[in-house]
């Protein structure tokens, strides 16, 4: 399998692709990936609206975290949760402190 394997904590284990990679699988007929927008801190997934509807438009399985940004810990188990319910391969885009709870 190409690309490389990260074990984050114990409990999971997250497999990390180039978007080449990703675009190959999906031209050889596997699922296309979804694409999870987690937000900065501040703010609200709300910031996300314009991207979400440019790539639901092009036809993207698209969802975006709703973190409190109250504590990191909270934050991260909501974005596992999101990530957890994604039945495909994802793509993590974060802005900010998005790319922190990542």
């Amino acid at each position: 399998m190409p690309g490389r394997m990260l074990t984050l904590r114990r409990e999971t284990k997250v497999h990390i692709q180039t978007i080449e990679e990703i675009e190959m699988s999906t031209v050889a007929g596997s699922a296309p990936a979804a694409i999870v927008l987690v937000h900065g801190g501040f703010v609200d997934g709300s910031g996300w609206e314009a991207v979400y509807t440019i790539l639901k438009k092009d036809g993207y399985e698209v969802s975006v975290v709703q973190n409190a940004t109250v504590n990191l810990a909270d934050d991260v188990a909501a974005t596992r949760k999101v990530i957890h319910d994604q039945n495909k391969p994802v793509i993590l885009v974060g802005h900010s402190y998005g790319g922190v709870v990542i």
